[in-house]
């Protein structure tokens, strides 16, 4: 298995996170995403969105996004579990919390992006084009 990612990708963390937690082995190979790594042909040819992470799995298939992987890795690897094994609870869990650690995924955690959210001054934000309704 090859592990495609960077370490200041957050996307990438969580998926290095989980393989850590299930005790996954896998070669990693950084993609400078800084130095525009991602979009060089020998990447695209791993992963044509051009983004990490990137996991080839041993078939020579590769997974994309970062829930998709942790989800394989769920299902592939049991113990231990990352999210809920039903339907009705995986659906259950918050978008906050897909999108946060694995191991740090707690309504604490929702609170505390909310939290920098509404701190983060207002240029830092996505703003919508002029003219578009907001509403």
């Amino acid at each position: 298995m090859k592990y495609y990612g960077f370490w200041r990708s957050l996307a990438a963390c969580r998926v290095r996170i989980a393989l850590a937690l299930k005790g996954v082995k896998a070669e990693e190979i950084s993609v400078n995403l800084m130095q525009g790594e991602q979009l060089k042909p020998e990447y695209r040819a791993v992963n044509a969105q051009a983004v990490v992470p990137a996991l080839v799995l041993d078939d020579g298939s590769t997974l994309f996004e970062s829930m998709a992987i942790i989800e394989y890795l769920d299902e592939t690897h049991p113990e231990p579990p990352l999210l809920p094994k039903d339907p009705k609870g995986r659906a259950r869990v918050p978008r906050c919390w897909r999108r946060s650690s694995p191991a740090t995924a707690t309504r604490s955690s929702c609170r505390a992006s909310a939290t920098i959210w509404k701190k983060s001054s207002a240029w830092t934000r996505p703003r919508a084009p002029a003219g578009a309704s907001t509403g």
